[in-house]
């Protein structure tokens, strides 16, 4: 199965937000040291999630974007913690 991302997505980002507030306003019931790990995730760290979704990159906005899009990524952890949980499959080569 393959995926689509379309780059028309990055247009209902609102540019005078940053990402912190971009992504916490999906979530606003989780702490803001949750949405920081969930955006550690999609390589946003340190002062980046200060930086406003105006002067991000194309690629930098695709990440912001894919955060509703990546489905559970910005869901409550199963087991009620508040850690957001990272999952990584790898496929071995034959």
């Amino acid at each position: 199965m393959t995926g689509y991302f379309a780059q028309h997505h990055t247009e209902r980002l609102d540019p005078s937000l940053t990402v912190l507030e971009e992504v916490h306003g999906l979530v606003p019931t989780q702490p803001q040291s949750w949405v920081r790990g969930v955006l550690g995730a999609f390589l946003f760290s340190g002062d980046d999630v200060d930086k406003r979704i105006s002067v991000l990159s194309g690629g930098e906005r695709a990440r912001v974007a894919l955060g509703p899009a990546a489905g559970g990524a910005l869901q409550l952890p199963a087991h009620g913690t508040s850690r957001p949980t990272t999952s990584i499959s790898t496929r071995r080569k034959p």
